[in-house]
């Protein structure tokens, strides 16, 4: 559906570097920039692992020069089905093509692969199986990619690039299945950071509080499974791609968010690896 003249432009126009304008106009780009917190990302991530990529690919990439920035030796591969993106990062020293990622991938051997935002259950299965053997993903949270990846055999998470509270950024390689494991107990779940569509302790305790002002049968953490399970049971099928879930009782509802995990991705930075296929002798 089209936007109506003057509309504010989506998340995604943004991503894209695409300004929304009136019909009577053209779409307008925006120039090639860069994301200085995506760049530095990259740049510790590499400084912390020791990579050292000499191609990079970048679908999905809109108006954005993150990685050439970043990694200024190495030989950055750009692809966007967007005409009026592909024609502003055109010039004659950036390999940029007209392609869609789903379908499209580079012939060269690509060791990097920086999958920033592809869009909400966009394919990414391509750029993956053209990445090298040994090679690298990069990639944050959004669209689910990081999850998507995490439960492909063929690659591991090496760690994840966090910042600290100076400033300084880390790698975590600890307990890293922590980032898609839900909570499991209430103390697990007090000490989590919930993030957006996910449930907060608190809030939880407040809904269980007013169903039950005498006493929860059972500790938060177990009531509140057991509402999700009941509120999945009543959406079907659709649960699974709900943000929430809405649990009605003597004709109030309540919207059940999802636990949060026992870690926050956030903003971080995830860095997989593509595992070599093993031989038999």
């Amino acid at each position: 559906m089209a936007k109506p003249p003057g509309s504010p432009p989506s998340l995604m126009d943004k991503l894209r570097g695409v300004v929304p304008t009136s019909p009577e106009q053209p779409e307008q780009v925006e120039k090639p920039r860069s994301n200085p917190e995506l760049v530095t990302f990259l740049q510790e991530g590499g400084h912390l692992l020791n990579i050292n990529p000499h191609i990079v690919y970048y679908p999905f990439c809109g108006t954005d020069i993150s990685p050439e920035i970043a990694f200024p030796n190495s030989q950055i591969i750009y692809a966007d089905n967007n005409a009026s993106c592909v024609t502003t990062m055109t010039d004659d020293s950036r390999d940029i093509h007209e392609e869609s990622a789903t379908s499209w991938a580079p012939e060269k051997p690509i060791d990097f692969l920086l999958l920033s935002n592809p869009g909400d259950g966009v394919p990414i299965d391509t750029p993956l199986q053209a990445l090298a053997e040994n090679g690298f993903v990069a990639c944050t949270k959004y669209h689910g990619v990081a999850e998507r990846i995490y439960s492909n055999p063929k690659f591991i998470l090496l760690g994840v690039v966090r910042k600290d509270q100076q400033e300084t950024y880390q790698l975590d390689n600890e307990s890293l299945a922590d980032y898609f494991t839900p909570v499991s107990d209430d103390e697990s779940w007090q000490n989590s950071t919930p993030e957006r569509f996910e449930m907060s302790y608190s809030d939880a305790k407040t809904i269980i509080d007013e169903l039950y002002p005498e006493e929860a049968p059972a500790g938060i953490f177990e009531t509140y499974t057991k509402l999700l399970e009941t509120a999945a049971d009543q959406a079907g099928e659709e649960a699974k791609n709900l943000p929430f879930l809405s649990y009605t009782i003597n004709e109030k509802k309540y919207q059940l968010k999802k636990l949060p995990k026992k870690k926050t991705l956030g903003t971080n930075l995830l860095i997989f690896q593509k595992k070599a296929t093993e031989t038999s002798e």
